[in-house]
Formats: C-alpha cells, sequence, structure tokens
C-alpha cells in the first residue's frame, strides 16, 4: 500500500468497514443477490478482496465493498472504487440510501465523486435513478463478461470449434489421466498448482489485471467447503496437472472462478470437465471477463458462441468543496 492508501484505509476502518476475507465469509455466502454477473459473486468478492486489502460494510441492507487501485492500470488516478451489490429484495429507497451514505464518505475524504462499478444491466435503471446527483455512466467490452450455454460449452459444435473438439480428445485419450472431486482435505493440493505455474511468471503483470490469483486461491483453500463450491483435481499418473473451481448460483447460471492446467490443452479440459461434472443441469455457464488480455480475449472469444454480459459504472457528483485538512485524501495524522 502507498501511504496514501493507507490513509484512505484507515479512514473506511473508522467508518465502520471491516476487511474482506475469512471473518466475512459467512455474511457474503448468506448474501441474497439476483445478478448472474461473476464479479457480484459474494463468494468471489470474499477471495479476490482478500487479495486487495479490500474493506467491506453493509447499509441499508446493500453490500458495500471498496477497492483501493494501488497498481490497477485501470484505474490511474482514483484512489479507490466501490462495489455495491444490491440485496435480492432492495428498492430505490434502499439503494438511495446506500449510495448517499457513501458519498458522504466520498465527499468527507476529499474526493469529487463515487465511483460504482460492476453494476448488472437490469440494476442500471435503479442506480441511476438517484436524485440530486450528476450521474454519468457506460461499460466497456474489457470487462463485459463471456456466458455460454452450457449445452454449446459441452458439445463444442461447428467448425469453428473443430480444433478444441480434436485436443480434448487427445487428452481424454492420455494414459493415466484422472480426475477427482476437490475437498477441503485436499484442497490445499490447488495452491502447490498454482506455485507450480506461477514460477518463472512476472507477478507485475498478472497483478496488473486482476491482483494475485495465488492470494486469492489461498482464502479460497482455506473456506473451501463442497456445499459452496464445485471443485475437480486433474491427476495424470497419480501427480497433479489442473484444478477447476466454480459454483452453482442458481438454476440459470454457474460461476467458474479459477481454472488451470499446467501442459497444453488441459485447460480447456478442466473447463470441460467441471461443467460436465457439475453443471449439466445449468442455462449458463459465466467464464467472467478479459480484463482486455490480448490472450484471454482469443480464448473466451473462441471457445464458442457466447453472449457478453455487460457491467456498468456509474459515477455520482455534486458541486464540491474539499473539507479543511483533506483537500489532497484524507490526512495522514
Amino acid at each position: 500500500m502507498t501511504e496514501n492508501t493507507k490513509a484512505f484505509y484507515e479512514y473506511f476502518t473508522g467508518a465502520g468497514f471491516g476487511p474482506v476475507g475469512k471473518d466475512s465469509f459467512p455474511l457474503f455466502q448468506n448474501f441474497r443477490q439476483d445478478s448472474g454477473l461473476i464479479d457480484l459473486s459474494p463468494t468471489l468478492i470474499n477471495t479476490w478482496g482478500s487479495s486487495w486489502n479490500s474493506l467491506y460494510k453493509q447499509i441499508a441492507g446493500q453490500l458495500c465493498v471498496v477497492w483501493f487501485c494501488d497498481g490497477n492500470p485501470y484505474h490511474q488516478g482514483l484512489p479507490f472504487y466501490f462495489t455495491v451489490v444490491k440485496a435480492e429484495s432492495a428498492g430505490a429507497a434502499e439503494l438511495k440510501e446506500a449510495i448517499d451514505t457513501l458519498y458522504e464518505l466520498v465527499r468527507n475524504a476529499g474526493v469529487s465523486s463515487l465511483v460504482i462499478e460492476s453494476i448488472d444491466t437490469a440494476w442500471l435503471d435503479l442506480f441511476r435513478s438517484a436524485p440530486g446527483y450528476d450521474i454519468q455512466y457506460g461499460y466497456t467490452d474489457d470487462h463485459s463478461e463471456y456466458a455460454y450455454k452450457t449445452a454449446d460449452f459441452l458439445e463444442l459444435a461447428g467448425t469453428v470449434n473443430k480444433n478444441k473438439r480434436e485436443r480434448i480428445g487427445k487428452v481424454l485419450k492420455t494414459p493415466g489421466l484422472s480426475v477427482r472431486d476437490l475437498t477441503r482435505e485436499n484442497a490445499g493440493e490447488v495452491l502447490e498448482l498454482e506455485r507450480r505455474w506461477c514460477e518463472g511468471k512476472d507477478c507485475s503483470v498478472c497483478g496488473s489485471y486482476a491482483g494475485c490469483e495465488k492470494k486469492a486461491l489461498e482464502t479460497a483453500a482455506l473456506l473451501y467447503d463442497e456445499s459452496v463450491y464445485k471443485g475437480l483435481l486433474l491427476y495424470s499418473g497419480g501427480e497433479a496437472i489442473g484444478y477447476g473451481i466454480g459454483e452453482k448460483k442458481d438454476r440459470k447460471t454457474a460461476f467458474a472462478y479459477f481454472a488451470k492446467g499446467l501442459r497444453q490443452d488441459y485447460f480447456l479440459y478442466v473447463l470441460y470437465m467441471m461443467t460436465k461434472m457439475y453443471f449439466t443441469d445449468i442455462e449458463y455457464i459465466n467464464l467472467g471477463e478479459d480484463m482486455g488480455n490480448p490472450g484471454i480475449r482469443m480464448f473466451k472469444s473462441h471457445v464458442g458462441r457466447f453472449e457478453y454480459w455487460r457491467k456498468y459504472h456509474c459515477s455520482y457528483s455534486k458541486p464540491f468543496s474539499a473539507p479543511v485538512g483533506f483537500e489532497n485524501g484524507p490526512a495522514l495524522s
């Protein structure tokens, strides 16, 4: 953390926000919301939020998470932003109360506008209806999520997927290949696989896109619960060479949170098998965004037919003057 971010962290902690991580898991897991966006999954926020030193607070029944922007190229010049996960039963009044409270917190911290990201298309009118603000909103394809019809993903039908069918067929013929359910007892093997995958890679490159996946996995492994997650380990001759972790959100949507394969084509196979083993009764599988990464975009846009599920951002502002002592952010003493 930079000194400025530390000051903001202390400011929000003083305002009643708590750290995202092990202690927040029960609340996050029981929070009911009606979005199919993976970035609004309380489970995902709980794992990735811990790697970003994020803080959370329930305000007017809404799950409000503050993300600090140290080292994130997508938010240059922005000290922090919020995700507001709308409770399933919430209406305009509850959302307005949460926005008003967050805006006052932001204003008192010396920041001129409240920025909320990852807003579901179905929620956008509610977020734009808060009176008394100048509201700017938009979206980018870099942060839209790839959702696939589960049947299409399993069939990989058509000429465009001929190569992928052949690759999966080749993997299926690999001698000694086996798949096991991921459990609390063997979840630690995921961390060893991730450590091996990270060897020789530049942490700053991974971190610049989405934070440290290894740290997020440490939280996921610590909290792994078969009643929440659905996951697998892939073995070749007794050696673990791949893993996948996902979750059924509801009858419409399943999330693929993490997946790795240490050998060529095994990443695709892990996703295929995770879908086949756990999600055949679900309409869509959501693989998340590509973050503007050309390699991830190439893969996700060529797996098969997909839908872009857009995530909007809204910026709320009013005529503004910073409180004395906060002109350049919260006071450091």
